[in-house]
């Protein structure tokens, strides 16, 4: 029987499983490898078209070195509201790359860049 619409929640558990990934440098190949996989299967499970069973979330947070917990939506009430806010935009390869050369730079470059940010958005207005 084919599903017609995805479930929120499902989606939800793909993209924290993206964002997770990505956090870690794990490419969708690597994780499908290590999952028995095809990479469009980890595809799939992150953009919420396939069902991810129990069983393979604990796979894929064994894998991450994470907690199942980080990918189910409502334990993510516990998070502080900062992280649950941050998590929203570290769904993207480009966003992880933005946030590890950000943490590198000195006080004065991070001031700089979130400057050049703002006037580039301000700029679109």
């Amino acid at each position: 029987m084919k599903r017609s619409r995805q479930s929120p929640g499902e989606a939800e558990i793909g993209r924290r499983v993206r964002v997770q990934r990505l956090a870690r440098g794990v490419t969708q190949q690597q994780l499908a490898g290590k999952l028995g996989v095809s990479f469009q299967q980890v595809q799939k499970y992150e953009n919420g078209q396939n069902r991810i069973s129990a069983g393979r979330l604990r796979q894929i947070a064994d894998i991450l070195g994470v907690s199942v917990s980080n990918f189910i939506p409502d334990t993510a009430k516990s998070e502080p509201p900062v992280l649950r806010f941050a998590s929203q935009y570290i769904d993207t390869a480009r966003a992880v790359r933005l946030f590890h050369a950000y943490g590198a730079m000195t006080s004065k470059e991070q001031t700089a860049l979130v400057n050049l940010a703002e006037q580039i958005v301000a700029g679109r207005k």
